[in-house]
């Protein structure tokens, strides 16, 4: 699913999907590990629960801009 991902990066990305895409071996295992890990436990880590959200305004019309 991801790889079939647009190759799209917004400016409010921190990491280039590029690179995500080419390190994905690398990337996903351990995402995955700390994601289940997370579930397995009940704990969810306050550092994963912060976003900081900037509305973007594009034509006349305001969206929600997620950034890490």
């Amino acid at each position: 699913m991801i790889a079939d991902s647009k190759r799209k990066t917004s400016s409010f990305e921190p990491m280039l999907t590029s690179i995500v895409l080419q390190c994905q071996d690398i990337l996903f295992p351990v995402l995955t590990k700390m994601i289940n890990m997370s579930l397995d436990s009940g704990v969810f880590p306050a550092e994963w629960k912060v976003a900081d959200v900037d509305r973007i305004c594009l034509a006349g019309v305001y969206k929600l801009a997620f950034v890490v």
